[in-house]
């Protein structure tokens, strides 16, 4: 999701701050993060058609494939100007 963050969200180029959080309460990781990039909702992407051959696929989605398919919950609001990305997993 970062490399989205830097390839994506900052067409101007430029020195930028993202924040990255990483908490774990009990069994319940969860890693947030914040940057003042263009508006971005990974989670209204459709979902990466990954029954073609890698050759075949257009470039681009399975970063976003990867989360959704890993984590246990994903939000994404935007706040204050910046995207907020929660993913959170269930650890055990």
């Amino acid at each position: 999701m970062l490399t989205n963050t830097i390839s994506y969200g900052f067409p101007e180029g430029g020195e930028h701050e993202i924040t990255v959080e990483i908490t774990l309460r009990g069994e319940k990781l969860a890693i947030t993060t914040r940057d003042g990039g263009l508006a971005f909702n990974p989670l209204e992407r459709t979902e990466a058609d990954i029954s073609q051959s890698i050759e075949e696929r257009p470039v681009g989605g399975l970063g976003i494939h990867l989360v959704r398919n890993m984590m246990d919950e994903i939000e994404y609001r935007r706040e204050s100007g910046q995207n907020v990305l929660i993913m959170k997993k269930l650890i055990n």
